[in-house]
């Protein structure tokens, strides 16, 4: 009986530590799940908080990342095969400065100016037709101070009643301003770090996205083609075609030149109709001020910027195309510029391309899990 009692004595104890030992494998074996739950979650939420504090700079990012894969192949050829990759790349990026940046900056402040003032004269038009002759002669367009019309009571009795107002604008334009010029650095500095750095910071983030490799490579390589298409293709034959319409503008001695072209470079955006609606009503004013020569040569002009997009486009597509119809391109762009402001523009076709990129990604990755499968 004692071996016996020993054995049902011993039993309850072994019976209590074999259930313990269950309980603490069953413990480690879940502790690894939520933690690792734990961790997406914390790591979800400060990707989110990281992409929160550089979002108000995406902008000049994006357009870093594209001007430095547009350079790269210049990058090249300076870094004579990435000896001296450095001194290209500050190369490119000083060149990038001096030749576009700082000429459009200057370009943009002077439009700026010029399209308020036009925007002026248009407004306070009696009609139509006063209006297409203000922009034609431009005479309409002149400030008071410069018609001598704003004596110093006047501007006085002005600032009284607008000065709160005018104070209010003045901090919306200091703030732009401010805006502006940390833009321009973070683009600046953007340029020379991914055109010094860009392989290993694909490869960086390649590692630590949850994506695989090949789906990742597809997504960045329609960030790019956005970028080429947008910067070489798109902005390229609307650049063209404003320059054509410009000359145009000044042969036939219309008034606001750049304004105007800037305007048809605008309108190049717009399918069908495109750069129509601007020289269109220029031509039809000269024709009404009684310059029916003017009016043909700026008729002879639009049709020549018209009929141009069916030639430039496809050359230029050779070096940029963005995968997407013109329609959904320009539709991509108002959106984004309603639901994002100014930067919209790129944001709208850059977001509909990588949708439809990772929506084909998606379909595939289906038709590889149903080809896998055995049939039943």
């Amino acid at each position: 009986k004692g071996p016996g009692r020993g054995r049902a004595g011993s039993g309850a104890p072994m019976s209590s530590s074999h259930s313990a030992r269950i309980r603490a494998r069953a413990a480690e074996r879940e502790a690894p799940a939520s933690t690792t739950t734990a961790l997406r979650w914390v790591t979800l939420l400060l990707v989110i908080g990281g992409l929160m504090a550089i979002g108000p700079l995406w902008a000049p990012l994006v357009l870093a990342c594209w001007v430095a894969a547009l350079a790269r192949p210049l990058l090249r050829k300076l870094s004579r095969g990435g000896r001296h990759r450095g001194r290209g790349a500050a190369i490119v990026t000083t060149g990038i400065v001096l030749v576009a940046l700082v000429p459009l900056s200057l370009a943009v402040v002077s439009l700026a100016a010029r399209t308020a003032e036009l925007a002026q004269t248009v407004t306070h038009s009696k009609d139509a037709q006063h209006a297409i002759r203000s922009v034609i002669s431009g005479e309409s367009g002149r400030s008071l101070l410069r018609e001598g019309k704003l004596d110093p009571q006047s501007a006085s009795a002005f600032l009284r009643e607008h000065g709160e107002a005018a104070m209010a604008a003045l901090g919306y334009v200091a703030d732009a301003a401010t805006r502006l010029a940390i833009g321009a650095v973070v683009f600046v500095l953007g340029v020379y770090v991914f055109l010094q750095h860009g392989h290993a910071t694909y490869r960086w983030i390649a590692e630590r996205v949850p994506l695989r490799t090949e789906d990742f490579e597809r997504l960045s390589g329609a960030f790019i083609e956005t970028g080429r298409g947008l910067i070489v293709g798109t902005g390229g034959t609307a650049l063209l075609q404003a320059a054509v319409a410009g000359i145009g503008y000044a042969v036939v001695g219309v008034s606001s030149v750049f304004v105007l072209a800037f305007m048809t470079f605008v309108a190049a955006f717009i399918p069908s109709v495109g750069t129509a609606i601007v020289w269109g009503p220029v031509a039809a004013g000269l024709w009404m001020e009684d310059r029916p020569v003017a009016a043909l040569v700026l008729l002879g002009f639009g049709i020549i910027v018209s009929v141009a997009d069916n030639f430039v486009r496809p050359v230029l597509a050779r070096f940029g195309k963005l995968e997407l119809p013109s329609f959904v391109v320009f539709v991509a762009m108002l959106g984004g510029l309603l639901a994002f402001g100014g930067w919209g523009i790129l944001l709208g076709p850059l977001a509909v391309r990588l949708a439809v990129e990772a929506l084909n990604l998606r379909r595939e990755r289906e038709a590889e899990r149903g080809a896998a499968q055995p049939p039943d």
